[in-house]
């Protein structure tokens, strides 16, 4: 890999608004040749994967029947047939626990991420996604790209995105409805004392008994540039320290081992962010079928270090 090129956090989101056919998977249907074309501005370098159904009422996803199998951009398959995905991994590469593709995968330019997937369980999988998570690869100067200074210390630093309140001594992502179609954006700015280097970040109601399931965040820096082609899932962007600490194997759910909900999502490379520029993320939410949904107050934290210069 050329050395020099700027590689650029990235996920493609391939859901019901990239194909309809996924907005319902019939028990035992399969479905062959689902195909996302990536974007023409760059290559990309796909590094690990997840996926996610909707949520049901008690927020449970029935993701134990999914097999599939996904191919490079010349349509060579990476598996011999199609996997059952509880097999690779806990929590379908969410919440911070993403399934690792090594190697890499290189896709070029406007090049097609082909997927076949088969349910052979007994009910519909409902708003099946699946993401590809690695890196598009820019040459220098194409996008805005920030870089540490030549002599620096850290601070390891947490910054809460949204809104501050005197009410609560509180920053939130604050007042999003039970449905919330357009984006609620929120402007992230770095104080003026340092730069900051964004490296994972967590959010959810892990106490709450308010349903706050179906929440989508699309990132972007700022120039408003999406790290996304469309919005991805609060738990698979981000960690949940709410979240069942198991996942479904062989027909029930297990344990898992050195691992857990409260892991942070991780952006890799980390997303460096000069003082007082700005980031931008906005909000989704879709729980309307879900008993007891109203309005909530977000908490989302961006992990990362203060970076001084000296």
């Amino acid at each position: 890999m050329t050395p020099n090129l700027i590689q650029r956090h990235q996920d493609y989101v391939l859901g019901s608004h990239q194909d309809p056919r996924l907005a319902s998977v019939a028990a035992g249907a399969s479905i062959a040749g689902i195909t996302l074309q990536t974007d023409s501005d760059a290559p990309f370098l796909l590094r690990s994967r997840a996926m996610r159904v909707k949520y049901s009422a008690s927020r449970t996803q029935v993701l134990g029947n999914l097999l599939l199998r996904f191919a490079g951009p010349d349509r060579d398959y990476r598996s011999q047939d199609m996997i059952r995905q509880s097999l690779l991994g806990p929590y379908f590469g969410q919440l911070g626990n993403p399934i690792p593709e090594v190697p890499e995968v290189f896709y070029p330019r406007s090049s097609p991420i082909t997927v076949d997937i088969y349910n052979d369980g007994a009910t519909a999988l409902t708003n099946l996604v699946l993401y590809f998570r690695g890196v598009k690869l820019f040459s220098p100067g194409a996008v805005r790209s920030y870089n540490y200074p030549a002599t620096f210390s850290g601070l390891p630093f947490t910054y809460p995105v949204g809104d501050y309140s005197d009410t609560d001594g509180l920053t939130l992502v604050r007042n999003i409805p039970v449905v919330q179609t357009g984006r609620l954006r929120q402007t992230f700015r770095v104080k003026t004392d340092a730069d900051f280097v964004l490296r994972g970040g967590q959010a959810g109601l892990p106490f709450s008994t308010t349903p706050v399931n179906e929440v989508f965040v699309t990132l972007r820096d700022e120039d408003e540039k999406p790290y996304s082609n469309d919005s991805v899932h609060m738990d698979v962007l981000f960690g949940n320290s709410g979240f069942g600490a198991t996942f479904a194997a062989g027909g029930g759910n297990i344990t898992p081992v050195a691992t857990g909900p409260n892991s942070p999502g991780l952006f890799f490379p980390e997303i460096y962010v000069p003082q007082n520029h700005l980031m931008y993320v906005d909000i989704q939410r879709y729980d309307s079928s879900f008993t007891g949904a109203t309005v909530i107050n977000l908490p989302i934290s961006f992990l990362g270090q203060k970076v001084f210069q000296k």
